[in-house]
This record gives structure tokens, C-alpha cells and sequence, in this order.
């Protein structure tokens, strides 16, 4: 694929564009993780507040 205006000059071949595929669902899957995580902790001092009014 070498020169096709479609790569940018930045994905040469397919083994590249799977690599680089398989790296984004890495990312997501660790960006999804983490935002679970933020709305688990967010949810218990919400808990915690809602305890202390009462």
C-alpha cells in the first residue's frame, strides 16, 4: 500500500491497520473501565451524602 493516498503515509499495510485497531479497542476498553470506576465512586459519595442529610 505503499503511496496510496487512502494511508496518509501513516498505515503502510494491513498487519499496521489491525495493530493500530486492535490499540484504539485497547484504549476503550481502559477508558470504559475508568469511567465505570468514576461513576461507582461518584454513586457512593452521592450515597454517603444523601446518609449524612438524614
Amino acid at each position: 500500500m505503499k503511496g496510496d493516498p487512502r494511508t496518509c503515509g501513516f498505515i503502510r499495510c494491513e498487519q499496521q491497520c489491525e495493530t493500530y485497531l486492535r490499540g484504539l479497542d485497547a484504549r476503550l476498553g481502559r477508558l470504559k473501565q475508568q469511567c465505570g470506576e468514576i461513576e461507582d465512586f461518584a454513586e457512593a459519595r452521592a450515597q454517603e451524602a444523601r446518609e449524612l442529610k438524614d
